[in-house]
């Protein structure tokens, strides 16, 4: 016999914004019988390129596959060495590896989980060719200071397509930029990514080595191809990105409106930042209580970043705020779908958190 139970109502910690603009872009192309990287692919290159005010796109297949061409573009291969931050997506490493270049891991700044452009310069040598950017939750990093290092510059616009630093887009600092379309980011395609470059070498290097089919000449090249279905959701979403924007926005005012008296620490936003909140980390030293809580309330979290990179590989760096990070970081629920009643309960749920 089976029994009747009551199935709880989760808040997840990331719902997809998806409705009849990507359905319909999606039914276009699947009318059309053409699946295969096509006309799709080229308009969202040259939106994501608009976007960042960079002269070409080249659409790849995942964030981690743009990193890698990136990289390749860049001409980066075995006994050079990339700066990267330990608080950062695990792509950024393997993608490093993927060259055979060394990872070199160096501290964030706490406050607003960025790469610390102190750190970076302490750590640059005769064998540096380039430094991974990640501009951490939809807030930029300081890449004016970073710039001055005179280091090539991969910017990774993963969680900050739409940021900005006076009025000057993410990914329009650096000799190349990456996106991620993967399906918890700000727009998705389900999966996808993108490399832009006013580089003409650049681009023509990241499009060759996206796909090895009809080659005159032998190198390894890769399978990194997007399909025009995955382009067409990404660019839907590319053209709701403001409104996408404008209401993470809001939820984030209301939380920081809301939680401001209490003991948690909560994001900061630096003079002439615009951040797009693709998350919203708070922090406190009982993470781990809180995120129990909140699941036990019927609220899903996340930790921002699961592990940091020198949780993977062997460093002799101490990274006293990148671990800090790792263990107070408690990521929120916030995204367009997120109704009032669920911003109420969530905020409710932390006002009344007793540590």
């Amino acid at each position: 016999m089976l029994k009747n139970t009551m199935v709880k109502k989760i808040i997840p910690h990331v719902r997809l914004t998806l409705g009849p603009a990507e359905l319909e872009a999606v039914a276009k192309v699947l009318k059309s019988g053409y699946l295969a990287p096509g006309l799709v692919g080229e308009t969202l290159e040259r939106g994501i390129a608009r976007l960042s005010n960079q002269k070409s796109g080249v659409a790849v297949s995942s964030g981690t596959a743009a990193l890698h061409v990136a990289l390749l573009a860049l001409g980066v291969k075995a006994g050079d060495e990339v700066i990267i931050p330990a608080y950062s997506c695990q792509a950024l490493l393997n993608a490093v590896l993927y060259v055979g270049a060394r990872p070199v891991v160096v501290d964030i700044d706490l406050s607003t989980f960025n790469i610390d452009p102190q750190e970076v310069q302490k750590n640059i040598t005769k064998k540096t060719k380039a430094i991974i950017v990640p501009h951490m939750f939809g807030l930029m990093a300081d890449i004016v200071a970073i710039k001055r290092f005179s280091i090539p510059i991969i910017e990774d616009c993963a969680l900050s397509i739409g940021a900005k630093f006076k009025g000057q887009p993410a990914g329009s600092f650096g000799v190349v930029a990456i996106f991620s379309f993967y399906a918890t980011k700000t727009i998705t395609g389900g999966e996808g990514g993108m490399v832009v470059s006013s580089v003409e070498a650049i681009v023509d290097q990241a499009r060759d080595v996206r796909e090895y089919d009809k080659k005159k000449n032998f190198i390894i090249r890769y399978n990194y191809k997007l399909s025009d279905v995955n382009a067409a959701i990404a660019l839907a979403q590319l053209k709701q990105l403001p409104s996408f924007v404008t209401k993470r926005q809001a939820i984030a005012k209301k939380y920081t409106k809301a939680l401001a008296g209490t003991n948690f620490i909560l994001p900061t936003v630096p003079v002439d930042y615009h951040h797009t909140f693709s998350r919203y980390i708070i922090r406190t030293p009982q993470a781990e209580q809180l995120r129990t809580y909140l699941k036990d309330h019927g609220v899903g979290t996340g930790r921002g970043v699961v592990l940091g990179i020198h949780e993977l590989i062997k460093t002799k760096a101490s990274l006293p705020k990148s671990k800090q990070a790792l263990r107070e970081a408690v990521s929120l629920p916030i995204y367009p779908t997120l109704t009032a009643s669920e911003q109420q309960k969530i905020i409710t749920l932390l006002i009344n958190f007793k540590s």
